[in-house]
């Protein structure tokens, strides 16, 4: 997502026609948003909303968040962080990679064939006797997170204050404490309304889907899954294409599996951004 398109987003609300055109087909996801279900009511119906009712809806509110996958250069974002006039905030959420090779291995991507990782050759056959991941399964995510780390670390002081490093794994070992950390970092109160829905959806004792996407989880167990998804073959693979950046966002390399399969202990060494 470019800083034009950011910026025409965040500050005058402009949705390009495509956004317009996709958002009408949205149904199902749409229930998910009340700011989207009472704009379809009012019209009776998603596929009635302009262009100009959706801006007109944005402009009500006073904070927008948009989630991107992913902003391919945090360097691209810099003009708009160094401009005092925009209360704009940056958030580079951060994984460890093994566990994205792990949620990577079953990924369809969505075309005619729905081709799997296996399919397209990134992966090997379960059935295979040596380990099942190629290293292109997380050499391009390695890449984004080493050329953000390193944005965040060229910038100026007043733009890194508005920029937020953070581990998944940090957030999913307390989500509510994190998320009041959030809002306060950006200056907004949280409500009960929202620490409920933290709760109800990073608690829940079984993972809900809708379709291919997890609507509800257990965000501990979540974050562990790869450490009895993967083999231990698989681990130093992935560490071995992306030691500098784990290193640097303080993930812990293991060489053994009775590191691998022992959860209790972590894997995370304290890090500070700033």
């Amino acid at each position: 997502m470019s800083a034009e398109l950011l910026h025409n987003f965040i500050y005058r609300c402009d949705f390009l026609t495509y956004y317009v055109y996709h958002f009408r087909r949205w149904n199902g996801y749409i229930s998910q948003s009340k700011a989207l279900q009472k704009i379809c009511k009012r019209y009776k119906r998603c596929t009635n909303v302009s262009f100009s009712d959706l801006k007109e809806e944005c402009l009500k509110y006073d904070v927008m968040v948009i989630k991107s996958i992913r902003v391919e250069d945090l360097n691209n974002l810099m003009p708009m962080l160094h401009q005092e006039c925009f209360d704009f905030k940056v958030v580079l959420l951060a994984r460890d990679p093994r566990a994205v090779a792990s949620s990577r291995k079953y990924f369809k991507f969505i075309n005619p064939v729905h081709k799997t990782l296996y399919e397209l050759g990134i992966a090997k056959p379960l059935n295979d006797t040596t380990t099942e991941l190629h290293p292109d399964n997380v050499h391009d995510y390695c890449k984004w997170l080493e050329r953000n780390l390193a944005a965040f670390r060229k910038a100026t002081s007043r733009a890194r204050r508005r920029i937020v490093v953070l581990r998944y794994e940090d957030v999913v070992t307390n989500v509510t404490q994190k998320a009041l950390e959030l809002y306060k970092t950006f200056g907004i109160r949280a409500t009960e309304n929202v620490l409920k829905w933290i709760a109800d959806n990073t608690q829940s004792k079984e993972n809900a889907k809708r379709g291919s996407h997890d609507m509800k989880r257990n965000s501990t167990s979540s974050a562990l899954a790869w450490r009895s998804d993967l083999s231990i073959d698989d681990v130093k693979l992935v560490q071995s294409a992306c030691n500098d950046v784990m290193q640097a966002l303080g993930y812990k390399l293991i060489k053994r599996e009775s590191e691998l399969i022992n959860t209790s202990a972590s894997l995370l060494e304290p890090v500070l951004f700033e």
